[in-house]
């Protein structure tokens, strides 16, 4: 009998607000202090006990994570224990947007769940999401049983998982891509990248093709195509792929991948943070580690900064120290995309970061933060630029300097008007591209395209697009390719 697994959108009262208040003599931000509502569907989960569906109660759970900023930059959704939610920046009220839930003859259950990334879509009227699938013909099982407090609850396995939107609007859900994880939705709406997912791989015997590979999702033609060849596969030689996300001018993703170093030990991983083209190809390295630590060492959530011109990502490593045992280290560290340097936004301490995401203006970040007690609080960070740490010293987290094949230097004068400088470099000769796109990634001039030979170059961008039309004041991004290499650059244009 296949199982019933329903969603729900949820707008609920919130019981109290507190204000944001930074962390006392902190580097981490403000927390964002939020109370949020869960409903009778929750009840089961908890130790109170429920007199009706009305009943409301501030269990929060001790973990909240995935923050992403709404594209207005006013308000953030993420996942608490048993479904997504979104609060104000300011902190305050909060709502749950989506849960999942059980019918069973029993009544209804709710069913944890977490999902592995979150989005707002472009125009912040839907968020789009993975969750697990506990579908019986896709291989999912779920087994209801009564706990010790009388209250009917559920061991779930799920066979698979799939990528959904939910519509802030209406509460109205839809399945995006059956079979994907890990989703990212590029910054024009139309494409989805994600991890394909194959419920075939937990059946014994089975090993299908193209488990756990990036793949892209056409929302405008609703095709999907690999973006690796299929020789490299995860389940070969240990090599595993996570968290893929867009560049900022949608060209290519960013992604993590990673090899087990030892099969039987999840811990002892190694991963680099990739780029590969959006129609696909050869995932070419961004990322090195200096030094050989014993231990794992991972590089994931890699986010860029709406200029291009940083990476957010977690660096999660485990070396051995001198008395035999293990220290694990997580943080979250800027990645340069010109100078290829890193820089760490935390000092080295008892807490540990992820999750994290720029906001729209690309200003601040918001995260989880792991505090003493093992829970998980989001906060809101600004980012100094001329306050980073240069990671030296750790072998674990320093980067090799590794030249690019191209460089764009910046623009000048930057903002402008009506004319503007940039200055670009090539490393080799070859085919070179430079274009100027706006912020929904549109291209609307080419200023080169051709073969050109290794040197240091400048061209002028009258604020004229293709057709000869003078464009609008606001934010545009130079964008210089040559192969898979790819730099950008941002600038104003003001009126």
């Amino acid at each position: 009998m296949k199982s019933c697994i329903m969603g729900i959108f949820i707008t609920a009262y919130v019981i109290s607000i507190n204000p944001v208040t930074a962390q006392d003599g902190s580097e981490y931000g403000s927390r964002l202090h939020v109370t949020s509502p869960v409903t009778y569907l929750e009840c089961y989960r908890s130790n109170i006990e429920c007199y009706n569906k009305q009943k409301i109660y501030t269990f929060f759970g001790e973990h909240q994570s995935r923050p992403v900023w709404s594209p207005d930059g006013q308000q953030i959704a993420f996942f608490a224990p048993d479904g997504i939610f979104i609060a104000p920046i300011e902190g305050g009220k909060a709502q749950l947007v989506y849960t999942q839930y059980y019918e069973h003859e029993l009544g209804t259950i709710a069913l944890g769940f977490s999902p592995h990334r979150i989005n707002f879509s472009p125009d912040g009227k839907e968020i789009i999401f993975d969750q697990p699938v506990y579908d019986e013909d896709r291989g999912g099982e779920i087994e209801i049983s009564r706990n010790e407090y009388g209250q009917w609850s559920g061991s779930r396995i799920a066979g698979t998982f799939d990528i959904l939107s939910v519509s802030l609007e209406t509460g109205e859900y839809r399945v995006i891509v059956e079979g994907g994880m890990y989703p990212g939705i590029s910054h024009n709406g139309r494409y989805i990248c994600y991890l394909n997912h194959d419920w075939r791989v937990w059946v014994e015997g089975e090993e299908p093709d193209h488990h756990g590979i990036p793949a892209i999702f056409d929302m405008e033609t609703e095709k999907s195509w690999y973006l690796v060849d299929e020789e490299i596969l995860p389940q070969n030689e240990g090599i595993f792929y996570v968290f893929p996300s867009f560049s900022t001018d949608d060209s290519h993703i960013i992604v993590d991948i990673g090899n087990r170093v030892d099969s039987d030990n999840r811990s002892n991983m190694e991963s680099q943070l990739y780029t590969i083209p959006l129609q696909g190809g050869k995932p070419e390295q961004m990322t090195f580690w200096e030094g050989n630590p014993e231990w794992g060492k991972v590089r994931n959530f890699p986010r860029y900064s709406p200029d291009g011109l940083w990476i957010l990502c977690t660096d999660n490593t485990q070396f051995k120290q001198e008395d035999g045992t293990y220290k694990e280290s997580i943080g979250m560290s800027l990645f340069n995309v010109d100078t290829r340097e890193t820089f760490g936004l935390f000092e080295s301490g008892e807490f540990s970061s992820r999750d994290g995401r720029w906001s729209p203006d690309g200003t601040k970040i918001c995260y989880s933060l792991r505090d003493s007690k093992d829970d998980y609080r989001i906060y809101i960070k600004e980012v100094v630029f001329d306050n980073l740490i240069k990671l030296s010293g750790n072998p674990t987290l320093v980067e090799y300097a590794k030249p690019l094949d191209v460089n764009i230097f910046g623009n000048y004068p930057n903002p402008f008007n009506p004319a503007t400088t940039i200055e670009f470099s090539l490393h080799r000769t070859g085919f070179a591209e430079l274009a100027i796109y706006n912020l929904a990634g549109q291209k609307i001039r080419e200023l080169v395209l051709g073969t050109m030979s290794e040197g240091i170059y400048s061209v002028v961008w009258n604020g004229f697009d293709d057709n000869g039309l003078l464009v609008s004041a606001g934010v545009y991004m130079s964008r210089l390719k040559m192969g898979d290499a790819v730099t950008t650059g941002r600038m104003l244009l003001v009126k």
